[in-house]
Order: structure tokens, then C-alpha cells, then sequence
């Protein structure tokens, strides 16, 4: 999860923490699932997050930036300004996709173990 990573040009002990997911890198140590496991399942996150990332940033392009560059001068306020409406739709962004995924996990595990 590049919790830790090695600090470039400092000695080989000393590392760079993300302190964002520090706390889920520490709770990881406790989930009794193989190393080898947790990293394929990191694979297969980063995979589809980064399709996903894809995908909204071009439907963004295409259905919001794309038309009001077409009909609007390059004035810098109104740039901004759709600059400031891609960095605030992030977080609802991340909001959709946490729920969505919570609910197609709900979903997934309750067919796949709904005779146990």
C-alpha cells in the first residue's frame, strides 16, 4: 500500500510514511490473510480504481470541460472556476464510489454464501 516507503538519498533505514493510511497499514497486520493475498487484492483495487479514475476524468473532459471550453473565452476566472468545481466534486466522487463498493460487496458476499 506504499505505507512505508524508502527515503531517496538518505541512508537505507530511513523510510517516508504516508500518515493518511499509516492507521490501515497497522490494522492489516492484524487480519490474519497471507502477505501474497493482501497484495493481489491491492492489485486488483489499484486496477479498477485507476479504470475507474479513467473513465470519470474523460466523461468529465467530454460532457463538462470539452463544452465550456467550446463556448466560453479563455477568461482566467471562469477557468478557475471549473477548476475549482473538478477539485470539488473529488471528495463526493470518493463518497459514491465507497458506497457503491460497500454495497456491491454486501451484494456479492450475500450470494455468494446465501446457502451457509
Amino acid at each position: 500500500m506504499n505505507v512505508l516507503e524508502r527515503a531517496e538519498g538518505l541512508p537505507p533505514s530511513t523510510y517516508k510514511v504516508d500518515p493518511t493510511i499509516l492507521h490501515l497499514g497497522i490494522r492489516l497486520l492484524d487480519v490474519p490473510v497471507s502477505l501474497e493475498t493482501l497484495r493481489q487484492a491491492r492489485a486488483v483495487v489499484l486496477e479498477h480504481t485507476r479504470a475507474t479514475a479513467k473513465e470519470l476524468t474523460r466523461l468529465f473532459q467530454s460532457q463538462v470541460w470539452g463544452p465550456y471550453r467550446e463556448r466560453e473565452d479563455d477568461d482566467p476566472d471562469q477557468v478557475e472556476s471549473m477548476r475549482q468545481l473538478s477539485a470539488h466534486m473529488q471528495p463526493l466522487v470518493v463518497q459514491a464510489l465507497v458506497t457503491a463498493f460497500q454495497r456491491s460487496m454486501h451484494e456479492e458476499l450475500k450470494a455468494t454464501f446465501a446457502d451457509e
